[in-house]
C-alpha cells in the first residue's frame, strides 16, 4: 500500500472503531474484556499512524537524497561530456566503453561508433602490439601513466598524442575494473619544440643580436617552457582529482606529479574531520640526485589550530621558510629536517579551506635554483587547492 491511501485508511479504521464503541454503549463500558479490546485497538491505530508518519519522513528524505544524487550525477556527466580535453573510459584490455565529444572529434568518429572498439585501432598498425602491452602494464600499475605516441584518426589523419591513463580499482580486492584516459593533441607543441631545436644551432653559430629593450631568446624559451610545465601539471592534477575515489592515493599522486614538475618538494597537510588529526605527506627530490624522490607520511594531533592555512596563497623567500614550515604542535624540527637537505630557496603555501574553515595546506618548495615563485605560481597553487578541496569533500561524502 502506498503512502497516498494509507492516511485515509487509518482515519477510516479509527472512525469505524468509534462507531462500534458507541454502538456498544453501556455494554462496552461494563464488559472489561470488550473495553480492553477497544483500548488495544486504539493503541494499535496510534502505533500505525506513528509508523506511517515516520515512513513518510523517510521517503521524503530518500526522495531529497535521490534528487541531490541525480543533480550530482548530471554535473559529473556535464563535466565529462563538455570537457575541453578528450576523455575515454575503457575496459582493462582497451575496449572503449565511454567517450566524450572532444575525444570523438579528435578521433574523427561519432561517440556511438567509438563504443566497443579497441583504442589500439587508433594507433598505426606497426605499433599496435606494443600499445596493447602498454595497456596491460597500465592496468597493473599504481598511479598515473604518461605516454606520448603517434596516433591516427578513423579517417586516417595522423597526429601526435599525449595520453594520461589511470586504473580504477575495486575498494576491497584492489582489482582493476577500468581505465580512465585523457587524450590530447600535442602536434603543435611537438612542432614548436622541433623548430626551437632547429634554431638553437643557427643562433650559436651566427651569434645573438640583441638590443637593451629586447630579452634574449633563451629567456623567452625558458618562459614558454615554464608556462607549458605549469599548464601540463594542472591539467594532469585536475584529471586525477576528477577520477579519484580515494583521498590518500589522490594526494600521493598529486605530490609526485608536482615533484619534480613544478617543485623540488611538496608538503600536503590535511585534517581529519572527526578527530582533527593532521595527515601529513612530504615528497622531496634529493638535491644531489635528480631522479631520486623520497616520500614521508605521518600523523599527529596539533595542540593548536593551523591558523597559517587560512587566507590566500603566499610566495615565500628562503628567509621566511623556517617559520612557514614549522609544525603546529611543536613549532620545530621534523619537517624542517626533512627539507633541510634540499637547500630551499623559495616556497608557496596555499590554504585548503572551505569558506573560513581550514582543512589543511599544500606547500611547494624550490631548491638550489635562482628562480623564485611569483604571483603566477601563487595563482596556480590557489586553483589547485580549490580543486583539491572540492575533490576531498566529494570523496568524503
Amino acid at each position: 500500500m502506498t503512502h497516498q491511501p494509507l492516511v485515509p485508511y487509518i482515519q477510516m479504521m479509527r472512525q469505524r472503531m468509534q462507531n462500534l464503541y458507541m454502538r456498544g454503549g453501556a455494554l462496552s463500558q461494563q464488559n472489561e474484556l470488550l473495553a480492553a479490546a477497544f483500548e488495544e485497538l486504539e493503541f494499535a491505530l496510534e502505533q500505525l499512524q506513528s509508523a506511517e508518519a515516520q515512513q513518510r519522513r523517510q521517503q521524503e528524505e530518500w526522495l531529497n537524497f535521490r534528487a541531490e544524487l541525480e543533480n550530482e550525477t548530471k554535473n559529473y556527466q556535464a563535466l565529462f561530456v563538455q570537457a575541453p580535453a578528450g576523455y575515454l573510459v575503457t575496459s582493462t584490455d582497451g575496449t572503449i566503453r565511454k567517450a566524450n565529444g572532444t575525444a570523438a572529434k579528435l578521433l574523427q568518429i561519432s561517440e556511438r561508433s567509438l563504443i566497443g572498439r579497441s583504442l589500439a585501432l587508433f594507433v598505426p598498425e606497426g605499433q599496435r602490439r606494443a600499445f596493447r602491452s602498454y595497456i596491460t602494464q597500465a592496468a597493473q600499475a599504481d598511479g598515473v601513466q604518461e605516454w606520448e605516441l603517434a596516433m591516427q584518426s578513423w579517417e586516417g589523419s595522423s597526429f601526435d598524442a599525449g595520453l594520461t591513463v589511470v586504473a580504477v580499482r575495486s575498494s576491497a580486492a584492489r582489482r582493476p575494473l577500468a581505465l580512465h584516459w585523457l587524450l590530447r593533441d600535442i602536434s603543435a607543441r611537438k612542432q614548436a619544440e622541433q623548430q626551437l631545436d632547429e634554431t638553437k644551432p643557427l643562433q650559436s653559430k651566427a651569434g645573438r643580436k640583441s638590443s637593451p629593450n629586447r630579452q634574449p631568446a633563451d629567456a623567452h624559451s625558458d618562459a614558454a617552457l615554464l608556462a607549458r610545465e605549469r599548464f601540463s601539471f594542472l591539467s594532469k592534477a585536475s584529471t586525477l582529482m576528477i577520477i579519484s575515489q580515494d583521498i590518500d592515493s589522490m594526494l600521493g599522486h598529486i605530490a609526485h606529479l608536482a615533484v619534480p614538475a613544478i617543485a623540488d618538494g611538496c608538503v600536503i597537510d590535511l585534517a581529519e574531520p572527526q578527530t582533527g588529526a593532521i595527515q601529513q605527506l612530504v615528497v622531496v627530490r634529493e638535491s644531489r640526485a635528480d631522479y631520486f624522490v623520497r616520500t614521508w607520511r605521518r600523523s599527529y594531533m596539533p595542540e593548536q589550530q593551523m591558523t597559517r592555512t587560512v587566507g590566500e596563497a603566499l610566495a615565500l623567500s628562503a628567509e621566511a621558510l623556517p617559520q612557514a614550515l614549522a609544525e603546529p604542535e611543536s613549532g620545530t624540527s621534523d619537517l624542517q629536517n626533512m627539507l633541510g637537505t634540499l637547500g630551499p630557496t623559495s616556497a608557496i603555501v596555499a590554504p585548503l579551506q572551505i569558506e573560513n574553515r581550514a582543512l589543511g595546506s599544500i606547500t611547494f618548495v624550490l631548491a638550489n635554483t635562482d628562480r623564485q615563485y611569483d604571483a603566477v605560481d601563487a595563482a596556480l597553487a590557489e586553483e589547485l587547492a580549490r580543486q583539491l578541496v572540492n575533490a576531498v569533500e566529494r570523496i568524503r561524502r
